[in-house]
């Protein structure tokens, strides 16, 4: 069988992958997980292999039970039932839902965007998902049930993600085992599925990116003017739920603004395309003179100064700032007699001295220290980077104490990557994309799309933030995921006696600003 010669192909390659990155850290008992994830690759293709051996000897049944099997032997139904099965098995080790620090500024959200009244810190996505949800249980009596249902909700969105990934990849893929295989590792990751049980953002925004990445890819195949637009006001949706989508508008400008300048055809595309970010930024825009009405503060959200931003002055000691003597007093004062940073200084400094006095201030005392700033910055990426992106924060049901060792292993074979490691796979994207450009004269637009989400995703998050990395760049998994496969999906098309060239081809487009042949 073809397919199974394919499966055991894909996963060996990808636990081989996952065994060299295992050593791109400097951990040394991680390094043991190259020869775990050798194992791992050799018994999911052995359970694949099994599976579907069991399914060819029904499918030829003509009963009704020889129609089920043959609509599950289709990869993308196999895919789902086999991910909503570890899936189940999984939720059920841990506990019903999980409350975090920053839970309760998502909850306890009362402004009304309708009225022009914004939150400082929170944009307003989340809140009203957790708002719908409240709507639709009816439940208004007992956090413990609303939570419950907050996260079933989360669960059923993140699964249908799955599906997304999956016709995802087939816009750029050519093989379904690989698009088959890419989706399992996707829908089975611990490290994507904890979140759903977590009352944060995180789930929400990895089905988000999931999304926008379909669209995008979908685009690329197939050009059309409403999906040109929808990608623009995606992201704008995309930034109200999670700020750090920012950069989102940095790569979508450059993208229609290439598209234009090299294909004639797709001009009219790109004009609708930038038209409509144009119009996300005027949204943002408009979103952040809303904060600045209700909160005094023009920003989207006042978290990555006053809270992040100041932390980081606090903690390299550079508080002085001449023009703000009395928010410089307050700071050094509360340092003496607390050690609870954020919740006794930072968080009320906001409301006593206001969000841009404080930005003001932070931004002074910066600029006054821009070499201790800098070099903070910089070791701060040296000590990220080599640090694993696979991190456990969801709590289990006591029960299954022993379980916990086990989803750690599980963590680290599925998706044993370092920083470094992924910024490396990242950067060999890069460099294989520009040497395609160079001596084929073609564009690998939907390779280079993904790699730039994902490093911008984890550069914005490690630059902008104080702590959690690995947190805050989980939307970058689903990316780095799709990288990896692209490669296996081009070695396995390599296999199959199409030409290394003939492949590449089907990735790209090729460079002509004056239309002298088709482009599409």
């Amino acid at each position: 069988m073809s397919k199974i010669k394919y499966i055991n192909g894909i996963y060996f390659t990808y636990a081989i992958i996952c065994g060299a990155f295992s050593y791109v850290t400097f951990d040394t008992i991680l390094n043991c997980i190259s020869v775990i994830n050798i194992l791992f690759g050799v018994c999911a293709a052995l359970f694949i292999y099994i599976l579907l051996l069991f399914l060819d000897d029904l499918k030829d049944n003509h009963c009704f039970i020889g129609k089920i099997v043959k609509f599950l032997n289709h990869t993308a139904t196999l895919a789902g039932v086999i991910v909503a099965a570890f899936r189940y098995w999984y939720m059920t080790h841990f506990l019903n839902y999980v409350i975090y620090y920053d839970t309760s500024s998502y909850a306890d959200y009362e402004h009304n965007i309708l009225r022009g009244e914004v939150d400082v810190f929170r944009t307003p996505v989340y809140p009203l998902f957790l708002k719908l949800i409240r709507k639709i249980t009816g439940i208004f009596n007992g956090e413990a049930d609303y939570y419950k249902a907050v996260v079933a909700a989360q669960i059923m969105i993140s699964f249908v993600s799955v599906i997304i990934f999956y016709f995802a990849l087939s816009k750029l893929f050519k093989n379904k085992w690989v698009i088959f295989s890419a989706t399992l590792l996707f829908g089975c990751n611990p490290l994507i599925i904890q979140w759903d049980n977590c009352i944060l953002t995180e789930s929400l925004s990895v089905f988000m990116t999931v999304f926008f990445l379909y669209i995008m890819l979908d685009y690329l195949k197939n050009p059309t003017k409403l999906e040109a637009i929808l990608m623009s006001l995606l992201s704008f949706c995309m930034v109200m739920l999670r700020p750090t989508f920012i950069y989102l508008f940095a790569i979508l400008g450059v993208f229609f603004v290439t598209r234009f300048i090299l294909y004639s055809k797709d001009r009219i595309k790109s004009v609708c395309g930038a038209i409509s970010l144009i119009v996300a930024v005027c949204l943002t825009l408009g979103y952040c003179q809303l904060n600045k009405n209700t909160n005094g503060y023009f920003g989207i959200s006042s978290v990555s100064t006053t809270v992040n931003q100041l932390y980081i002055v606090m903690q390299n000691g550079i508080t002085d700032n001449p023009d703000y003597p009395d928010i410089t007093y307050y700071i050094e004062f509360g340092m003496e007699y607390s050690d609870n940073y954020i919740g006794d200084i930072i968080e009320p400094a906001g409301e006593i001295y206001g969000y841009t006095e404080i930005e003001n201030y932070v931004n002074g005392c910066i600029a006054a220290n821009r070499d201790i700033y800098n070099e903070y910055t910089k070791n701060k990426f040296l000590d990220v980077i080599p640090q694993q992106m696979t991190v456990q924060y969801s709590v289990y049901n006591s029960e299954f104490e022993n379980f916990a060792r086990a989803d750690q292993l599980l963590l680290y074979s599925l998706f044993p990557f370092t920083f470094l490691s992924v910024f490396i796979i990242i950067a060999v994207t890069v460099a294989f994309a520009i040497g395609v450009l160079i001596v084929k004269r073609r564009i690998l637009w939907q390779i280079i799309g993904i790699s730039a989400v994902a490093f911008s995703h984890i550069f914005v998050s490690i630059y902008g933030s104080m702590a959690e990395y690995q947190r805050l760049s989980l939307m970058a998994v689903p990316c780095i995921i799709a990288i990896i496969f692209f490669f296996i999906d081009a070695a396995v098309g390599s296999m199959e006696k199409k030409t290394a060239s003939k492949r590449l081809d089907s990735y790209s487009l090729p460079v002509k600003i004056k239309n002298k042949e088709e482009t599409q």
